[in-house]
């Protein structure tokens, strides 16, 4: 399968779901194929609902994964306008990927460039 991605200044790839995994496949598992994984992944999900269900958040917890849910609002914006808002938040995504010592959940607001931390993914229970 062909990977399209984009390198960012800090050697940061960014790699779409649908061009690592079969679209069709159930989010339990991705989550356990990229948590058995070399790579360190983080990963950046426009899909919140995950967080309402039990079993995605079972292997979300048991992962070691960093995650950044982007928060109600995102989608209903034109792309170039989620580009560029995404864009701003990056630097915030990277930072708080690299400065936590233990898998964490974030939201990331489309109307601010500040992360809202929903704590340890290990700990974490909605």
């Amino acid at each position: 399968m062909m990977e399209a991605y984009a390198v960012h200044e800090g050697g940061h790839r960014l790699v779409h779901l649908k061009d690592k995994f079969d679209p069709e496949i159930k989010d339990t598992s991705w989550i356990g194929a990229l948590a058995g994984d070399r790579e360190e992944w983080i990963v950046v999900c426009g899909d919140n609902k995950i967080l309402r269900k039990r079993d995605e958040v079972a292997a979300m917890v048991t992962s070691g994964l960093s995650y950044f849910f982007l928060r109600g609002g995102w989608w209903d914006q034109t792309f170039h306008q989620i580009a560029v808002k995404f864009l701003k938040v990056w630097p915030a995504i990277v930072s708080a990927a690299a400065d936590s010592r233990e898998s964490a959940i974030w939201e990331v607001p489309v109307s601010s460039d500040k992360l809202l931390s929903l704590g340890q993914t290990a700990h974490y229970r909605r």
